[in-house]
C-alpha cells in the first residue's frame, strides 16, 4: 500500500535515552536501520535517533485492505504511533 500510494521510505525518530532501547530493538528488529543521529536534538546527552526501511514490495495493512484498480477508490488508513 505504502508503494502504491508513492511511497519509497519509511522514518521513524525516537530518542537516545537508555529508557528506550526496548524500542530502539523493535525498530531494527522490524528491519529498521540507524540512518542518523542529531546529537543533544532533545535536551543535553539525548540524541534523535532517525530509523529508516524501504517498504515492502507488497506492502498493505491490513492485509485484507481495499486495493484502488482502474481508478477506484479505496479506504485511506492512516497509523498514528502512541507512546
Amino acid at each position: 500500500m505504502i508503494r502504491a500510494m508513492g511511497g519509497r521510505l519509511l522514518v521513524i525518530e525516537t530518542i537516545s535515552l537508555p529508557s528506550l532501547e526496548n524500542t530502539r530493538r523493535f525498530y531494527v528488529n522490524r528491519g529498521y536501520s540507524e540512518c542518523g543521529r542529531v546529537p543533544h536534538f532533545y535536551a543535553m546527552g539525548d540524541d534523535k535517533v532517525i530509523f529508516g526501511k524501504q517498504p515492502a514490495k507488497e506492502s498493505r495493512w491490513p492485509p485484507n485492505a481495499p486495493v484502488e484498480h482502474s481508478g477506484q477508490k479505496s479506504r485511506k488508513i492512516v497509523h498514528h504511533a502512541t507512546s
